[in-house]
């Protein structure tokens, strides 16, 4: 395949011509043919039905020479399997001829209008760029992009591989602020087949429209520009406007680069965790504001960084107080309150019970659910209280033991003596089924209804009846070697028997050990009421 049967195909993959028939179309391509040395320019007005004035000028003025370069060696050979290592350049000294309103009139028909502002020597080193080098790969892109600038650095980068897998719609804003580019069918809101111009300076607006119409027309098909930044690589923070004073939240890089490291820095912020990568969860101690500052390190952001400034407020107070810690199940018209803030919001939650009245607000009236005497139930309330103002948020949690519900109760005597009593007294329930006593060493161990019942009962002998009919002990049990637990079935079931009724449950224990004891006791039981 010789120069000028490549140089037709890369042509027609390139550029919107006319069909092979079309004597324009047979013109350009002698155009292109002569230009490398091939064939000389033999088309004349009359080839060119409707563009006499225009296409057989120009022909006729222009000389288009250029020359076959490879970037690493002089090339020995042309061929359709190599040709994206080949390109044609083209030198301006050896453009001569059309200028002005014929220079335009090439333009017009080759598809690579004029820049506003353009020489003509600029524009006859482009035409023949554009229309005869194969610059639809990122590195051809961007050294056309870099001409048409007068700068050198263009980077072209895919967008998904630049952007992560992050999916954006047109009207997103990059880090410096640029609209992403609304070109042809992008509002798909996918990163395939799309790429991102990186220019070395800022542009201006009419040199981003510039290189997005460049970018438009050399481009492969199917691909499509997304945006158009100079310093879309400096580590972009996103955090919340407002943070809540001792509360955790994260701050974070927007599309990081991979592979690459962030070191962050904080005033009034504490980092949690996330030191190195793009993604920092922090606290803030004190109201006021906070700061946070990142560096890259590796990429082609390397060396860059950025900082965020994040408003911290104090808590919508948030902390639930109830009329109750304990009810029995199914009962109602218990209250759970908090402080009301001015300005606030309050969404209540229940679980296992149920909301009577005052959702929105800072108190409501609720009702437990049903209680479970194996494994324990509780009525748990929630709520989040919202600053309309800032949107910040705090929440609050509360929980009501539904009876009867399934404890433990713990103890250990002082030094005792073998046959040593001591006595005292443990908040248990208004009534109680006892399930189990178990003790670290042998011992005896009794419950009792009240004080009095218990001291009365202080002499009597194990395996001896209660005297005087004395009904108030709840329980009775001793542990040997080698059973240190003893089991009531029947539950052993008992009250207290003060005036008012309180939770208190009496005992006595007495070390059976033949050395001196701290005896650690252990209750199992349910509380009924």
């Amino acid at each position: 395949m010789g120069r000028t049967d490549i140089l037709q195909e890369r042509m027609i993959q390139t550029m919107p011509l006319p069909r092979p028939e079309d004597p324009v179309r047979t013109a350009i391509i002698r155009l292109a043919a002569a230009a490398v040395g091939e064939a000389p320019i033999q088309a004349t007005p009359t080839e060119v039905p409707g563009h006499e004035q225009e296409m057989g000028r120009a022909i006729a003025q222009a000389n288009l020479g250029a020359v076959l370069a490879r970037v690493d060696a002089a090339p020995t050979n042309w061929s359709e399997a190599s040709s994206a290592t080949w390109r044609f350049t083209a030198q301006a000294d050896t453009m001569a001829g059309a200028e002005s309103d014929w220079l335009d009139a090439w333009g017009r028909i080759l598809q690579v209008p004029r820049y506003n502002g353009e020489i003509d020597l600029n524009y006859r080193l482009r035409i023949a760029n554009e229309v005869i080098a194969p610059s639809t790969t990122n590195m051809g892109l961007a050294l056309m992009v870099d001409r048409l600038l007068g700068v050198q650095g263009t980077i072209v980068l895919e967008g998904e591989g630049f952007f992560g897998n992050r999916r954006l719609n047109d009207g997103h804003r990059m880090n410096n602020g640029g609209r992403l580019m609304a070109l042809g069918a992008f509002g798909a809101d996918s990163l395939d087949n799309t790429f991102v111009v990186i220019t070395p300076i800022p542009v201006q607006d009419q040199q981003e429209q510039d290189v997005a119409d460049l970018c438009d027309r050399k481009r492969a098909a199917g691909n499509r520009l997304l945006t158009i930044t100079n310093d879309g690589l400096v580590p972009h923070i996103t955090a919340p406007p407002f943070a809540v004073q001792g509360q955790l939240y994260i701050v974070r890089v927007l599309y990081p680069e991979s592979g690459a490291t962030y070191t962050w820095s904080a005033t009034n912020g504490t980092i949690q965790s996330g030191q190195g990568t793009a993604q920092i969860t922090v606290i803030s101690p004190a109201v006021g504001t906070a700061a946070f500052t990142v560096t890259q390190s590796g990429g082609i952001g390397n060396g860059k960084g950025a900082t965020k400034v994040v408003t911290v407020v104090a808590p919508v107070p948030a902390t639930i107080t109830t009329d109750v810690t304990e009810a029995p199940a199914g009962q109602s018209n218990h209250t759970a309150s908090l402080p009301a803030q001015l300005g606030a919001a309050y969404q209540w939650t229940i679980t296992n019970g149920f909301l009577v009245s005052g959702q929105g607000t800072a108190a409501i009236v609720f009702g437990v659910g049903a209680a479970d005497d194996v494994n324990g139930a509780q009525t748990s309330i929630g709520v989040t209280a919202t600053d309309l103002g800032t949107g910040t948020q705090s929440t609050g949690n509360a929980g009501i033991a539904i009876l009867p519900y399934p404890r433990q109760a713990s103890l250990t005597t002082g030094l005792l003596s073998l046959d040593q009593m001591e006595t005292g007294s443990l908040t248990m329930g208004h009534k109680i089924r006892v399930q189990s006593i178990s003790t670290n060493v042998a011992a005896r161990v009794r419950l009792y209804a009240t004080a009095a019942q218990r001291d009365a009962d202080m002499n009597r002998a194990d395996g001896t009846k209660i005297a005087n009919n004395n009904l108030g002990l709840i329980a009775e049990g001793r542990t040997g070697s080698g059973t240190m637990s003893f089991t009531f079935w029947p539950e052993a079931v008992g009250s207290n028997g003060d005036t008012p009724q309180t939770k208190t449950i009496y005992y006595t224990i007495t070390n059976y050990d033949a050395a001196p004891q701290n005896v650690a006791t252990t209750i199992n039981f349910i509380q009924s009421e």
